[in-house]
């Protein structure tokens, strides 16, 4: 472990060498948060092309080309300016954009100029935390439809994108555009989800490939990973990618003998399993949307939660018409499939009962005005597109779905897919060599080819393999026999009351119900402990850990471990209230990791943590009294959600105190802080009032600042300050303080 403080030479210069750099704005970031927060303070995104005439041209081939599709030759990049003007200042970012859509509906004419969909990304900045989106003609996506049905899918759990109408002016042509954030990062963090793969349709042969008809060739188009460079991050997300790709291509596979042998041309894709819930329930939302078009393989995109080990769907160009009567029949012929192929089961009573009850509070509704610009008839929009809907709903749950389902069977034969595939590429006359099995031997990785051939592949191969579907350059595809070899089996379960409890081979565990009392062993540094949703409230919990081994230089690498967990012991889904957590020691990045949970009056008692001693995401956490002593870096990290301290004392953190991060709100009262770096760290549109600090041998009494370029300064309030070192404050942040 690191000595507790650093030399103040080597401390100081870090700070200097951090100042920010993101400062694009002419108001202060933290004087805004919540301003930043809400779409309807953007008055205007202004794009500014620097080489016009180049763009103007590359548009006008668009326009002129034969192809009814646009050609992925005139997707061209160009650097650009885009300058957000907000009601209170404007922000201006550096930004390369191309032409988006795959269709020539995405460019229209206003008074003679053209306008056209654009795909932005910023070097720097971020536009309501998104770094990667698109302005999209509000054709393309039926106005005001896709606005108020990515609500609806958040409001019900589901993830899908910011959207929001804008005023947008590109290059001096003025016009209406939908803003939608990307698949990225920063839309799982928007929906409260870690980073982790996300995947979708691959569409590379569908749009004229080499000279076929335009998707003729959809039942060889499998899946994608999007997001290769998580993948490259390191052995851990690598081994997750994998066993997750091997579970979603099988699905694509039923999907395309289904629809080639069988002739059900299926609509139903299901990555878990048959009876999932979560896909069962996405596809009832999505046809009570009229939103078929997204269900076509190559418009999905997934994203896999490896703390649950489930897939789950990503709303992206459903085609919604919310004010339509849903009609199985009707959209049957309008997709030309057997009826049987898009009406699989019933949706969830849950769902249902949450779809019937949406605005219940008028929440919905404040949300829809705010990403409007005529708000006189999006009301009107709202009232009727909201209220079939739900009629559509109602439907779809009292229609005979057990008559539709026994006609449906699902393909599980894996072991021929490879030679069904073989033999329709051959008969469709296309060339792709096929990579039936990926293994690893040290840091080398083996791909196993349908021809027999083995090769040695680095990661950056085996990246560009899933997520371009290219191997040296030359076409090629994963298609595997089996699950990925690893060593991601040695876990064990336990049920216990309302939840499961998920743990590596080598954890004891000893259970009293009657006092509530569970007490976990580590036999290992490594070893873990998952608790999966139920109510925890009213237990004390023990984790008694060992001493870490540290075997290898990048033993931690990754924060993460093969199931995507930091945590000796993590809490996820779960309710907390009045519980006790007594940790000691173990091998993890986090002692305790709170994960998308809710709880009030809760205990803590931390000691020799070996990174942080507490994280927290997502969540919505009370905590009454908090001991934490010797931490390898962080005494309690906190993102993405609400926290509250009443008394706590930090004794040898390492790093920080409390580092408040992710637009997070957080209070505290009688913090006691002692040998430790960093008292408070407040970052990334943070909101931080502490009433009293009282803080001895610390280097710095505090920071505020931004880190990420998907946030913005924060803002430190401090009413009662014990303190004799330095505050730091970025540009982009505020510090107030009183009572000195």
């Amino acid at each position: 472990m690191h000595s507790l403080f650093v030399k103040k030479f080597v401390f100081f210069i870090a700070l200097l060498l951090s100042a920010n750099i993101y400062s694009k704005c002419s108001f202060v970031l933290g004087d805004f948060i919540d301003e930043l927060d809400n779409p309807s303070n953007i008055e205007l995104i202004e794009v500014q092309i620097p080489n016009s005439s180049k763009y103007a041209k590359n548009v006008f081939k668009i326009i002129t080309s034969r192809s009814t599709n646009i050609p992925e030759k005139l997707r061209k990049n160009f650097k650009a300016k885009v300058l957000v003007h907000y009601s209170f200042g404007i922000c201006n970012y550096q930004a390369t954009l191309r032409q988006s859509g795959d269709w020539k509906d995405h460019i229209n004419l206003i008074d003679g100029d053209p306008v056209s969909s654009l795909d932005v990304k910023l070097k720097d900045g971020n536009i309501l935390n998104a770094v990667g989106f698109k302005l999209l003609i509000p054709q393309t996506r039926y106005g005001l439809n896709e606005v108020l049905g990515s609500l609806i899918f958040r409001n019900l759990g589901f993830i899908a994108p910011e959207t929001f109408e804008v005023n947008t002016s590109v290059n001096g042509v003025n016009s209406i555009m939908l803003f939608q954030e990307k698949s990225l990062k920063e839309l799982l963090e928007r929906n409260l989800r870690r980073e982790g793969p996300i995947y979708e349709g691959d569409e590379s042969l569908l749009w004229g490939y080499e000279g076929y008809e335009r998707l003729s060739l959809e039942p060889l188009a499998l899946s994608r990973l999007l997001n290769d460079k998580w993948f490259e991050k390191g052995n851990n997300s690598q081994a997750i990618v994998l066993q997750s790709i091997t579970k979603l291509q099988n699905a694509y596979y039923d999907y395309a003998h289904g629809t080639v042998m069988d002739k059900k041309n299926l609509y139903a894709i299901f990555p878990n399993s048959i009876n999932d819930e979560i896909f069962n329930n996405y596809h009832s939302i999505m046809l009570a949307m009229n939103a078929e078009h997204g269900l076509r393989p190559h418009n999905r995109k997934y994203y896999f939660n490896a703390i649950n080990s489930l897939f789950e769907p990503i709303y992206y160009d459903g085609g919604i018409n919310l004010n339509l009567e849903m009609n199985f029949e009707e959209v049957a012929r309008r997709i030309n499939v057997p009826i049987n192929s898009i009406v699989i089961s019933k949706p969830s009573a849950s769902l249902i009962n949450s779809s019937l009850n949406l605005n219940k509070n008028g929440a919905l509704l404040e949300d829809f005005l705010k990403r409007v610009i005529d708000k006189d008839n999006a009301l009107i929009f709202f009232e009727e597109g909201l209220q079939q809907f739900k009629s559509n709903m109602r439907k779809y749950e009292k229609y005979d779905h057990e008559h539709e389902l026994k006609n449906y069977v699902k393909e599980t034969n894996i072991e021929n897919y490879d030679v069904w595939y073989q033999n329709f590429q051959n008969d469709q006359g296309v060339y792709q060599k096929i990579a039936i099995k990926i293994s690893k031997d040290d840091d080398k990785y083996i791909i196993s080819w349908k021809d027999g051939e083995i090769h040695n592949a680095s990661s950056q191969e085996i990246s560009k393999l899933l997520s371009d579907n290219e191997y040296k350059d030359k076409r090629a595809v994963y298609l595997p026999l089996n699950n990925y070899e690893n060593l991601n089996n040695d876990f064990k379960y336990q049920q216990i009351g309302t939840y499961l409890i998920k743990m590596s081979a080598g954890i004891k565990i000893d259970v009293n119900e009657e006092k509530k009392i569970l007490k976990f062993t580590q036999t290992g540094s490594s070893d873990w402990v998952l608790i999966l949703g139920g109510n925890l409230s009213y237990w004390n919990l023990e984790f008694n850990g060992l001493n870490p081994i540290f075997e290898s230089e990048d033993l931690y690498a990754q924060r993460f471990n093969n199931y995507g967990l930091t945590g000796c012991l993590s809490i996820y889904e779960s309710i907390i209230n009045n519980s006790t957590f007594s940790i000691q020691g173990g091998g993890c990045e986090d002692s305790i990791n709170f994960i998308n949970s809710v709880g009030e009056n809760i205990t803590l008692d931390i000691k020799n943590a070996m990174a942080d001693a507490v994280d927290a995401d997502f969540s919505n956490l009370s905590f009454t009294n908090i001991n934490i002593a010797n931490a390898g870096n962080d005494c309690f990290d906190m993102s993405g959600g609400k926290y509250e301290i009443r008394n706590a004392n930090f004794d040898g953190c390492n790093d920080k105190a409390l580092s408040v991060g992710e637009k997070s709100t957080f209070k505290a009262d009688n913090l006691i802080v002692k040998n430790t770096n960093i008292a408070i760290s407040a970052k990334d549109l943070s909101k931080v009032l502490i009433s009293t600090l009282d803080a001895e041998n610390i280097n710095l009494c505090a920071e505020v600042k931004r880190k990420k370029q998907e946030f913005g300064g924060a803002r430190l309030e401090i009413n009662n300050h014990k303190c004799l070192s330095m505050v730091d404050v970025d540009n982009e942040s505020r510090f107030y303080k009183t009572n000195l």
